[in-house]
């Protein structure tokens, strides 16, 4: 029987930063024991790495599957998923560093945007254009957006590099407990229109304002994830289009569902007619915002700002329990018991 791992899965964790040969030969015990009277196959090793945790799950599940390269993107190794946003997948990665660095390094856990299958010369303009955008936010010091770190392209794949967005998506609170109270929207309206005009300010678009790119913390702040990442993928993405999404996203914040256009000129329906207790100023800057036609929109993300007044103190009241994810593939739906409701102060 083999005793030693086979060369090309040395290999493959040594490029990855995961594993060293010695690492490896510490685990062969272990492997030899969950081999029983088998052969010690790559996937037996691997399940011996997840068991000493130099491997997570689904680092092993997309080693055995034939895509471990795609762990490596620029200088990161992904971790696991975390979304699945539609025009790209975010990963949980940390910086590949030999075993020596991280004895003397300690590895902060960032998100990477991955978007595959695009036409290698559109991956290059996009990563070009996201370059300006690091350069332009690098200007904005917010608690409410995470920092886009770096970007790149190779080949067919698109990627980008941000600080961890704290907290949990929005996205897995109307999953699990529906719509948010209004008062708890507006507060969260306050926070998206400053930190969006800031963005406005610098000459850059978010691009991607969803469910899933909002981010709430238990502290009562928010977070805009992914900023410029979708916004990249067109030079005509304007500040109108990024409006739109924002009231989009209020309307699915206080009913529970996404707007849908309705009657001749096609247009959304006022947010009142299925929330009557909202704040008609919400509800107007929501109605504005979801105009079809761009001019009727507002002129500035300043200008819906100062349609909502001045922020409240909000705190949001998360589930304290531990989410649950599927499986790895699911993880923008995660089931939980919601214990609490939020709370405005």
């Amino acid at each position: 029987m083999r005793e030693s791992p086979p060369s090309h899965l040395v290999d493959l964790l040594g490029r990855l930063h995961l594993a060293t040969p010695k690492q490896l030969h510490a685990v062969s015990r272990r492997a030899r024991r969950l081999a029983g009277e088998l052969p010690l196959f790559d996937s037996i090793w691997i399940d011996a790495l997840v068991q000493a945790r130099l491997l997570t799950p689904f680092q092993a599940a997309e080693i055995n599957a034939g895509r471990g390269e795609q762990l490596l993107v620029g200088p990161y190794v992904i971790r696991r998923k975390i979304q699945r946003l539609g025009y790209a997948d975010c990963f949980l990665a940390v910086e590949a560093v030999s075993d020596e660095q991280k004895n003397h390094k300690r590895q902060q856990s960032i998100h990477v945007l991955v978007a595959r299958g695009l036409d290698p010369i559109q991956a290059e303009d996009s990563a070009a254009r996201l370059q300006i955008a690091i350069e332009r936010l690098a200007s904005i010091d917010s608690e409410h957006l995470p920092q886009l770190q770096a970007a790149g392209a190779a080949g067919d794949m698109l990627w980008a590099a941000y600080h961890a967005a704290a907290g949990f998506p929005a996205i897995d609170w109307l999953s699990c407990q529906g719509r948010l109270p209004p008062a708890i929207v507006m507060e969260i309206a306050r926070q998206m229109t400053s930190t969006l005009a800031a963005i406005e300010s610098a000459g850059a678009l978010h691009g991607s304002i969803s469910v899933e790119s909002l981010w709430l913390h238990e502290s009562g702040s928010i977070q805009l994830a992914h900023c410029g990442f979708k916004a990249a993928f067109s030079a005509n993405h304007s500040c109108a289009d990024d409006l739109f999404a924002c009231g989009s996203l209020w309307w699915h914040l206080l009913t529970g569902r996404q707007p849908i256009a309705t009657g001749n000129n096609q247009s959304v329906p006022n947010v009142r007619q299925l929330a009557p207790e909202v704040d008609p100023s919400l509800a107007q800057a929501a109605d504005l915002c979801t105009r079809q036609d761009p001019s009727e929109r507002p002129e500035s993300f300043g200008a819906v700002r100062e349609m909502l007044g001045p922020s409240a103190t909000l705190e949001f009241r998360p589930p304290p329990v531990t989410w649950v994810s599927k499986s790895h593939e699911l993880s923008s739906f995660r089931y939980a018991r919601l214990t609490r409701s939020p709370v405005l102060l």
